[in-house]
């Protein structure tokens, strides 16, 4: 999914669950035009250590981007 489409999600999660603070860790980075991800952690006590990851390609519509942004992507994380 994509940055903007996770903001709605997670600005969804801030109203309905309370959750006061999800921090964006790096912004959005892409990938050599075509592949894009951005982390986010949300702080709760349940979910403090857990890095969440947003990965999408801007022409792969519901698949991951190819196989080479997904490597250069999976070795930045």
């Amino acid at each position: 999914m994509n940055d903007t489409n996770t903001q709605v999600v997670l600005d969804e999660l801030k109203q309905k669950l309370g959750i006061n603070s999800i921090i964006q860790v790096p912004p959005s980075v892409t990938i050599s035009g075509k592949g894009n991800y951005m982390e986010f952690k949300i702080n709760s006590v349940l979910l403090n250590d857990i890095r969440f990851f947003s990965i999408w390609g801007t022409q792969s519509r519901n698949d991951f981007p190819s196989n080479v942004d997904m490597d250069i992507i999976l070795g930045k994380i």
